[in-house]
């Protein structure tokens, strides 16, 4: 449950990041906001309805147990991925980013964004908690009530979300640093944010884990005194042995967290304490030592870092490389002439899910399964009995119905590991065989994640590459053939021969859009610019460049429109409105900060020099 969570919230935070963030009309505001709350209606009524139906069909079949847990866990996890579903639905299809910006005080924080965010995406995720327990009355869950049911999944649930949350936070305040705007968009510096957020996160959620999942001492101090002694003569302390209570006691199983002794738990739910004999316990507990003594919690990190070094090296890469394909181009470029952004962002989310799925589903899949089984065949090193491991797995496996034979991504099967460790029992060279694979497949990674970091983030290299000015030049040249009169697709050519600084086809592609239609404020804008910036002395034009400016400004009074009037202003010698022009464009400026702030130091100089001349 905690791995399908896990990837649950990585797929939703994803999309949700990647969505666009254009402004949202107020009538479509109004027509978004309603279909978001038909959608919300709508699923919490299906999920009504499709679980008591599984009920009544289970009832009505005389399902045994088993079958019956095992098909109500099913459902679900089916549910909960078309949660995702939907909540990708709301985000694309309707606007819900945008609408959340433009709520009062939210503005440009993404701490705020995300939390909205997410609590809508934790809507879907209560419709399915709230209905599987009041269909089936408690009979799968140990929690006494429905709401408290969706309390302990919200609790467990949390050391997922708050990292998410505190990411956003981080974000928000790297902003508030008086750094360079585009130093965040660096791929070097953004792995070097992240991995030392992981890094803190890596030490501190271990405490966090045992506060939100209700660990406390366990009952038996006998049997903790001796679980303590045996990790002690295998090397391995814990701060603390703990009763792991979450989900009103309903989980069994056992786990390690934290990296560091002083900071790392052992916790065992009181079911498998019920369930297991004391020498059984004593085994499982082999087997989380083994995870430790192996590094297995420090190579998982590992592999986090890889994937993020390898996101950060290939998806703006693979994205810029899709959209100068023919196919990319013609969605980058609507038929009106204007760039669909969405297109990149959408195109990012959707490479950066493949990666994900393709890494930890078959890469880090792979090292699950076999850490495992080497923290399985750590009770040979430990002196355990293997029978007691094995007895373990047995009534593990009847516990949960006896379905468990084909195992999942991260686990091999119950049966095969117990195969596994018969098959070590007859012959112990498998253990050094398996323990050679594991680390040959390790050095391999390594090498692989070495020569790509080496490759993606080498000097003169970003990550973040552009799509072909020189292709995206072709394609709108090309429609203008077919549609010589659209003003959009003129400017964005003037916006494309100005990346190219081919000053003059930008000046002439500019000019004939506003023949086309004047009431182009950023055209306007971007026309002026060129005409004050120019480094082509004879293109310059002062003059009608403040005109254009002004005229923008009557349009749209944005921060970068006056920012190009102010440039003008200074440059017909109006020096005090050039000032005044700049501080209200700082004023209205929510990124860039310092650069607005460069330029209004600037007019102000500017103006006290004037000032000394006419003295």
């Amino acid at each position: 449950m905690m791995y399908t969570n896990f990837f649950l919230f990585i797929v939703a935070a994803t999309v949700f990041a990647s969505a666009p963030e254009g402004p949202v009309p107020p009538l479509d505001r109004v027509w978004a906001l309603a279909i978001t709350l038909l959608l919300m209606a709508g699923f919490w009524q299906w999920n009504r309805l499709r679980f008591f139906q599984l009920e009544k069909r289970c009832r009505h079949q005389g399902t045994d147990p088993g079958n019956m847990r095992r098909k109500y866990q099913r459902a679900v996890g089916v549910h909960s991925m078309l949660a995702v579903g939907v909540f990708v639905l709301a985000v694309t299809g309707f606007s819900v980013k945008p609408m959340i910006r433009q709520l009062p005080l939210v503005g440009n924080s993404v701490f705020l964004t995300h939390a909205l965010g997410l609590i809508l995406f934790l809507f879907f995720l209560v419709a399915v908690w709230f209905w599987s327990w009041r269909a089936f009355n408690g009979m799968m869950s140990t929690a006494p009530t429905a709401r408290a049911h969706v309390v302990s999944q919200l609790r467990f649930n949390l050391v997922i979300v708050i990292p998410w949350l505190l990411l956003s936070l981080a974000v928000d305040f790297w902003s508030l640093l008086p750094l360079p705007a585009a130093s965040m968009e660096s791929a070097t510096v953004q792995l070097i944010f992240f991995g030392l957020f992981v890094l803190l996160l890596a030490l501190f959620v271990p405490v966090l884990m045992t506060r939100l999942w209700d660990c406390g001492s366990l009952d038996d101090g006998a049997m903790e005194s001796r679980i303590e002694s045996f990790a002690r003569q295998l090397g391995v302390r814990f701060r603390r042995i703990l009763s792991w209570n979450a989900m009103h006691r309903g989980l069994v199983t056992a786990g390690v967290v934290g990296f560091v002794p002083g900071l790392r738990y052992l916790l065992i739910t009181p079911a498998l304490s019920r369930l297991l004999s004391e020498d059984e316990i004593l085994a499982v507990v082999g087997h989380e030592v083994g995870h430790v003594r192996r590094r297995h919690m420090w190579l998982y990190m590992l592999f986090f870092a890889g994937f993020v070094v390898i996101s950060l090296g290939l998806v703006d890469r693979f994205v810029s490389w899709l959209a100068g394909t023919g196919p990319g181009l013609s969605l980058l470029v609507r038929a009106d002439g204007r760039l669909n952004t969405a297109f990149l962002g959408w195109a990012s989310a959707a490479v950066s899910l493949l990666l994900f799925v393709m890494y930890f589903r078959y890469v880090f899949g792979w090292f699950m399964r076999n850490f495992e089984r080497q923290a399985d065949q750590f009770c040979f090193v430990a002196g355990v009995p293997v029978e007691h491991l094995i007895s373990a797995f047995d009534k593990l496996r009847n516990h949960s119905g006896g379905g468990d034979e084909q195992g999942n991504w991260h686990h091999y099967s119950i049966s095969q590991r117990i195969q596994w460790l018969q098959r070590c029992a007859g012959d112990p060279t498998l253990t050094a065989y398996h323990d050679r694979l594991v680390r040959r497949g390790l050095i391999a990674f390594v090498l692989a994640l070495t020569v790509f970091a080496g490759f993606a983030f080498r000097s003169g290299s970003d990550a973040g590459a552009v799509v072909s000015i020189r292709r995206l030049d072709r394609v709108v040249t090309q429609r203008l053939t077919n549609h010589p009169r659209n003003p959009a697709l003129w400017s964005l050519l003037g916006n494309l021969k100005v990346e190219g600084k081919q000053w003059r086809e930008a000046e002439a592609a500019f000019r004939r859009s506003l023949e086309l239609q004047y009431n182009q404020p950023d055209t306007l804008n971007n026309y002026a610019w060129v005409l004050l910036t120019c480094p082509e002395e004879p293109l310059r034009d002062p003059r009608l460049a403040l005109r254009l400016a002004l005229d923008a400004v009557s349009m749209r009074r944005t921060h970068y429109i006056l920012d190009t009037l102010a440039e003008a202003l200074l440059a017909n010698g109006r020096v005090d409105e050039a000032v005044e022009a700049a501080r209200e464009a700082l004023s209205l400026a929510s990124e860039n900060l310092d650069y607005y702030r460069r330029q209004l130091t600037r007019m102000q100089r500017a103006a006290l020099a004037r000032g000394a001349e006419r003295m």
